[in-house]
């Protein structure tokens, strides 16, 4: 489903990490719920203040693009959201990995964010997962659209395109074929696929713990690397049918991603989403995604 790469000269994502990085990653991570281990981000703090030998331990892991078993399974806690407590969809899983690990990618997603900002990698409608606030610029543009519509009193049409459990969803084997789309080094790709590989989570009922359960399919919940990847993974589809736009003189819109797994068109004619060159739904299709 992806187009041929064109991206062979661009530069490693990543070598090594510097203090700094670490450093200014752990100041800023909250005090969340730790994992099994049960270390917490302020006790990190507190025995390694400079980051020396965390800084130490991740390059480690970058060199060998191999990260420890334990870092790969997290205990999952289940929220009831609303309805029926007997289906499965009403409740929402919090999964509570090593701080470690989290500190880990946080700062290899920083190292991802500024090499996908260098080379432009993401389409300029993904604005979800980024290091500013683009939820804000898409309120407006939709507001601002609607408020054109009334001026003019002209028809104006809006199209939503739901992926169900969109980030659950999503195929490993995409993830890494579309970091290799985008011109990412083989070394990095390799860490990746290290780190979902036996990946597993056990969880938190009445009764104890369940045995571990194999993470298979989507991004790893509650991971600071998920939300880019999935970017990434997705990322094709809407440069295909923002050229098909730029291209097309009957379609006149935009398409934007809200960070809630929702796909809109804005057009005062042909809704981009249904025009017989951008079957968007099919395209989500592809890479094992459904719509609702």
């Amino acid at each position: 489903p992806f187009p041929p790469e064109d991206h062979p000269n661009r530069p490693h994502i990543i070598e090594l990490l510097d203090l700094d990085t670490v450093r200014t990653c752990l100041q800023g991570a909250e005090n969340s719920a730790p994992g099994q281990d049960r270390i917490t981000y302020k006790q990190w703090r507190e025995v390694d203040p400079r980051c020396v030998v965390l800084c130490k331990i991740f390059n480690i892991c970058l060199k060998f693009r191999n990260v420890p078993g334990p870092w790969k399974a997290s205990n999952t806690v289940l929220i009831h959201k609303k309805g029926d407590p007997k289906k499965m969809e009403n409740w929402r899983p919090i999964a509570l990995s090593n701080t470690i690990y989290k500190l880990f990618t946080k700062c290899i997603t920083r190292k991802l964010q500024d090499w996908c900002s260098l080379h432009d990698v993401l389409s300029p409608a993904q604005k979800g997962f980024t290091p500013y606030d683009g939820v804000i610029e898409h309120n407006f543009l939709l507001s601002q659209h609607l408020e054109l519509a009334r001026r003019n009193g002209s028809d104006s049409l809006l199209a939503w395109l739901y992926i169900s459990n969109a980030f659950g969803s999503v195929p490993h084997d995409i993830i890494f074929k579309a970091l290799k789309n985008i011109g990412a080094d083989d070394d990095f790709i390799g860490l990746i696929q290290n780190i979902y590989e036996g990946s597993c989570s056990r969880i938190i009922t009445e009764d104890g713990l369940t045995e571990p359960i194999s993470i298979l399919r989507g991004v790893k919940q509650g991971c600071p690397l998920s939300g880019i990847l999935f970017n990434i993974a997705i990322n094709h589809v809407l440069l295909e049918v923002q050229k098909e736009q730029d291209s097309s003189a009957h379609i006149h819109g935009v398409i934007i991603i809200l960070p809630l797994n929702v796909c809109t068109s804005l057009t005062a004619s042909c809704p981009p989403l249904q025009s017989p060159g951008s079957n968007v739904a099919n395209s989500f299709f592809l890479i094992g995604l459904s719509s609702l």
